[in-house]
């Protein structure tokens, strides 16, 4: 079954491409193409993980995968006969940044790195190491189901969303170090959680920038997708390095054999959980929404309303894989949707993944937002679910209390800084 999944993802790839007219930011194409490369990974290593993929599970993928190829695709129809306006080119008219907002910004990040850092200590609190620190923080927040202070994760967020603006203002404004150091103070909360899902958010949101930097630069689709797929080829490489490197500061890279266990593990595990996870899978009406929107779960709970008392934290349970040698707790984004939505449930999901991120991306290409750079940088900010979802569930992210204050913090940046023509 996997060797036919993998003729499969080659297929919706193959057609995706054709039928986005040859468009690097169409979704089931980077969906396809991610499973594609997790199937690939997980074959070189199955003679000695022996791994079967289960027909429930090949299904599960199929009809999810087609459901997010359909529902771009019926969006791809809605926008067939509206072309491209002069109007979806980025024209600045001015992007002033003053150097007291320059200074505040670094200011504020390395206050986020010290308070981040603070909680890591009272979480920890055991002193030791920074390695043995971030190792013991990790392990209290997913066995332990520990978290960050509130006045922590929304410095946190707004830090991310100043690293993102950055990235912004790098690729589109002028190619100076100055924008370049925001962006490296930020890599200090990475390297504090060993948070390597952040590094794939940060090269995602540059891909869509980059996208959009050669589209507004004349450069056409065909030549836009060679220029992208080697920036992705590049991204990829500079973040399987990143990986295995801060994989050190947890003790991870350490109980592996070799780099290439350790990057295979992370890159395939998730689609030998999620068969293992769909072969004993039994839905229950009460999982309505309990992961997919932990967000809105937890911070009901702040308020003594526990609408889901089973799910204690955002942290799925750890299998462990004999053959494999090894753990993991990642299932693909379809783990939490079956979990939440049942199998019928997790195909709407799906649909409305391929639906939704191409309305907005056709609407960008035709003019259809009055305020274009703010939509561009917000959907830049939250592509990463598309690149994480051969991992995990993040589609729902915009939906907590960090969400909110993201997109405040993306509009005050826009509104303040960023005037277009």
């Amino acid at each position: 079954m996997l060797l036919f999944f993998v003729f499969f993802c080659m297929y919706i790839l193959f057609m995706a491409y054709l039928f986005s007219n040859r468009n690097f930011l169409s979704v089931s194409f980077l969906m396809s193409l991610l499973f594609l490369i997790s199937s690939i990974v997980l074959l070189l290593n199955n003679v000695k993980w022996n791994f079967t993929m289960s027909l429930n599970t090949f299904w599960v993928l199929v009809m999810n995968l087609g459901f997010v190829f359909i529902g771009e695709m019926l969006v791809r129809f809605q926008f067939r006969n509206r072309a491209s306006v002069e109007s979806v080119k980025i024209k600045f008219e001015s992007i002033d940044i003053p150097k007291w907002f320059y200074w505040l910004s670094l200011a504020f990040i390395m206050v986020s790195v010290i308070l981040y850092y603070r909680d890591i200590q009272s979480i920890v609190s055991n002193g030791g190491q920074m390695n043995g620190m971030t190792a013991a923080y990790r392990y209290a927040k997913v066995n332990e189901g520990v978290s960050d202070s509130l006045m922590t994760s929304i410095s946190k967020e707004v830090s991310y969303c100043l690293c993102i603006f950055y990235v912004f203002l790098y690729i589109f404004k002028k190619r100076e170090f100055k924008y370049l150091v925001p962006i490296l103070m930020y890599a200090a909360i990475i390297l504090l959680s060993s948070g390597r899902s952040q590094i794939i958010y940060i090269l995602s949101s540059m891909l869509v920038f980059m996208y959009y930097y050669n589209k507004n630069n004349g450069v056409s689709n065909s030549k836009a997708i060679l220029k992208m797929m080697g920036v992705a080829l590049g991204a990829l490489i500079f973040f399987l390095t990143i990986f295995y490197i801060t994989g050190f500061a947890t003790h991870k890279s350490e109980i592996y054999s070799s780099a290439f266990e350790n990057i295979s593990i992370y890159l395939s595990s998730s689609l030998m959980a999620l068969d293992q996870y769909v072969n004993n899978f039994r839905y229950s009406l009460s999982n309505f929404g309990s992961e997919t929107f932990f967000g809105v779960v937890n911070f009901l709970r702040k308020f003594g309303i526990n609408v889901a008392p089973d799910v204690l934290n955002n942290y799925l349970p750890f299998l462990y894989f004999p053959n494999m040698g090894h753990t993991t707790n990642i299932y693909t984004y379809l783990g939490r949707a079956l979990h939440d939505y049942n199998y019928i449930g997790s195909c709407a999901v799906s649909f409305m993944i391929g639906y939704v991120y191409t309305k907005i991306e056709e609407k960008i290409r035709v003019g259809g937002y009055k305020n274009k750079i703010f939509v561009i940088v917000l959907f830049a900010s939250y592509f990463y679910p598309i690149t994480y979802s051969i991992f995990d569930f993040k589609f729902f992210d915009v939906f907590t209390i960090t969400g909110v204050v993201h997109v405040l913090t993306f509009w005050f940046l826009i509104r303040f800084f960023v005037q277009e023509k």
